[in-house]
């Protein structure tokens, strides 16, 4: 009979099967008590079991499994007496900080905190990034640039008060495939150009500019985690840093990077504001964007635009969107751009800022069988292309891009 796959404990269940007798030496074996096992044994060591006071502070600060920061068990002297915490969870947290909600004591203005613990930073030798993240937020002023209001420290934590203000994803993603309208686009991505040219004007970099690191108070861009940001005076920079979506060649090929890594950067937003989609995506379709089919059409500039794409805001993005640095645009001049002077400046000038929120009784620049086209200041409409590009993003439609500037 071949062996059955089944436990003793139904051998009894079997009439046809009957328990083999044991001797008198192996019933006296399982009779006597084993030897007790050594108490490095896992299995035997019994749960650690905390007082109620030490579980509910346990409980109160766990540690996030999305960022190396634990909330301490209670915040410096100084910063209780000017502060008082609302909360520690509802502001969400980064790879090394937690953001809590707080409330000055005297004005009853709420702010936020960022709370960085020190040991994951000391043992990953990131200590001198995160004073110089301190020392170059404190010192700029800037309304489209998070203001850093004052920063307290004791043995285990940094604690760095700021603005409060809300993330720009949420509001990308109330509209409809994250898309913004033209006017919407050219007035936040104008604001943030502002601020870009101002940190540059102040010898700053940020390198790691992405819809992620912009925050919004009302209709005001705020941009904000300076984790990697650095000095221009010290030159050229080599260090591998940001994120790969909107990495400049430079950083990504260790070329030796400068302000204008950050111009690469913005030319990525701007497109993703306008098509909900970073430009650069491997021919496979998917999101492998640290595989060397990536890296090469980053190397290659190889990109596309959706047949609806604004003109003259592809004339923008082919402007940032240079593989040298040399060739790009700078903060400044692509704050001039006529495009930003029609959707930004003049907006700003006349003191009325654009609805940002979704607005559904336009004509949708969501495509569906058709595929609208800015021409002549009308909406023309043509067939959806059929190119391999295209089924990269069905929902988008692809096109090649123009050797020379978009016009």
């Amino acid at each position: 009979m071949p062996a059955l796959p089944f436990a003793l404990d139904i051998i009894p269940l079997l009439p046809h099967l009957t328990r083999p007798e044991l001797s008198a030496e192996e019933r006296s074996e399982r009779s006597e008590p084993r030897p007790a096992e050594p108490a490095d044994v896992a299995r035997d060591i019994p749960p650690v079991r905390l007082p109620d006071s030490d579980r509910c502070q346990q409980m109160a600060t766990p540690r996030q499994p999305d960022t190396l920061t634990t909330m301490p068990q209670r915040l410096p002297g100084p910063l209780m007496q000017k502060y008082r915490l609302i909360d520690t969870h509802s502001l969400g947290s980064g790879a090394v900080a937690r953001v809590c909600r707080m409330q000055d004591i005297g004005t009853g203005r709420e702010l936020a905190m960022k709370v960085v613990e020190k040991h994951p930073l000391q043992i990953r030798n990131m200590v001198p990034q995160m004073e110089r993240e301190v020392k170059v937020q404190r010192r700029l002023l800037h309304p489209n640039i998070l203001r850093l209001h004052e920063t307290f420290e004791d043995d285990t934590h940094w604690y760095m008060v700021l603005e409060l203000a809300n993330r720009l994803m949420n509001l990308l993603s109330r509209h409809p495939y994250r898309r913004l309208r033209e006017h919407q686009a050219g007035w936040l991505f104008g604001q943030v150009v502002d601020g870009v040219a101002y940190l540059h004007q102040n010898g700053c970099v940020h390198r790691d500019l992405k819809p992620d690191n912009i925050l919004i108070v009302g209709h005001c861009p705020k941009i904000c985690d300076f984790g990697w940001c650095a000095e221009l005076h010290d030159g050229p920079r080599r260090t591998f840093c940001g994120t790969f979506d909107y990495m400049a060649p430079e950083v990504i090929f260790g070329e030796g990077h400068g302000a204008a890594a950050d111009v690469w950067s913005l030319g990525i937003t701007l497109y993703e504001f306008l098509t909900g989609v970073t430009p650069f995506v491997s021919q496979s379709g998917r999101n492998t964007t640290t595989s060397e089919a990536f890296q090469l059409r980053v190397h290659k500039v190889d990109y596309g635009f959706p047949p609806w794409f604004p003109s003259q805001a592809c004339h923008l993005v082919h402007a940032m969107l240079q593989r040298y640095p040399g060739q790009r645009d700078g903060a400044a001049k692509v704050l001039q751009h006529h495009w930003l002077e029609a959707h930004f400046q003049k907006p700003k000038q006349a003191g009325k800022p654009p609805c940002l929120e979704p607005l559904p009784d336009l004509p949708s620049p969501v495509p569906s069988q058709t595929y609208p086209v800015r021409c002549q200041r009308q909406w023309l409409h043509m067939q959806a292309p059929t190119s391999a590009a295209a089924s990269m993003y069905p929902a988008l439609g692809l096109v090649s891009i123009p050797k020379g500037p978009a016009v």
